[in-house]
């Protein structure tokens, strides 16, 4: 099954560009850009600017590995509910194969072609209909199991940013950053363990690899 994509955990608010005018592709002034550069690397060095690994922090959530359980329990799930639909609809398919085999007889009169052709098409009409009912049902179990997949990131990340805010206020921190959009951040500026500890999380087994933003590898 194709795993569904979780979203960014940070979305940045429009006016990101205003408060953070150095990253304007088009700085005004030179004399500008010096000062938000030396602006930055202050607030920086004074640890007000951190940055936080919400991968890791996914994966090591609790609810992240019951949650996977569960998910992949529904994938089971849904395939033998698949492959049900499927032996439910070959008898329909042989029914029809063989209605239209039977019209395609030359050993049949015109009356008799006519009444073959009649119950080949009734046939294949009820296959189509069959077909479509287990499509839909396929289709209502699919868009279940998304949304509960999608249910289970926002309670995870809900959690964790609520941590993330808390530790923020009780240090004085001014912005904490998802840690894939820095080019560069000393080892020192990660948070991570920090929330970690603050939701007693625990450490990840040392062959464990962290998953981009997606619940399933």
């Amino acid at each position: 099954m194709k795993p569904l994509r979780l979203k960014n955990v940070f979305s940045f608010p429009a006016g990101l560009w205003y408060h953070f005018p150095l990253f304007n592709p088009k700085p005004k002034t030179s004399i500008m850009k010096i000062f938000l550069l030396s602006l930055l690397a202050a607030m920086t060095a004074s640890a007000q600017i951190v940055f936080v690994d919400m991968d890791n922090l996914i994966e090591r959530h609790p609810r992240t590995a019951t949650g996977t359980a569960m998910l992949k329990e529904r994938v089971v799930e849904i395939e033998a509910e698949v492959a049900k639909e499927r032996a439910g609809l070959k008898k329909f398919e042989d029914d029809y194969r063989a209605a239209v085999q039977e019209a395609q007889s030359p050993a049949l009169n015109a009356a008799a072609k006519k009444r073959a052709d009649d119950a080949a098409e009734a046939k294949g009409k009820e296959l189509e209909e069959r077909l479509r009912q287990a499509q839909e049902r396929i289709q209502l179990r699919q868009q279940q199991f998304a949304k509960d997949e999608e249910d289970l990131f926002m309670r995870v990340t809900k959690d964790i940013r609520e941590n993330i805010e808390m530790v923020a206020k009780k240090k004085g921190y001014k912005a904490v950053l998802p840690k894939t959009i820095a080019i560069y951040a000393d080892d020192s500026l990660d948070i991570t363990e920090e929330i970690a500890k603050a939701m007693s999380l625990d450490p990840l087994p040392t062959d464990a690899k962290v998953r981009s933003t997606t619940i399933f590898p």
